[in-house]
């Protein structure tokens, strides 16, 4: 993927995350971004670990949905 690809998917994230809460955007840019594991990320962001998942997990499903 180059880096243009990259940038965009990176500007979209962000974009995403303007409907959520700050410690959840803190949680998503740590993930995809930055490459941390969820239980780290959690940590971080403070987020119990659970709810991290569940973030995430609701994430990709809504990112899949809008790339279908």
């Amino acid at each position: 993927m180059s880096n243009d690809q990259q940038d965009v998917q990176q500007s979209q994230r962000h974009g995403r995350c303007g409907r959520v809460s700050r410690n959840q955007e803190i949680l998503v840019k740590l993930v995809f971004d930055d490459g941390r594991i969820t239980h780290e990320a959690a940590q971080i962001a403070g987020v119990i670990e659970n709810t991290a998942r569940s973030i995430i997990n609701s994430y990709i499903v809504q990112t899949r949905r809008r790339n279908s």
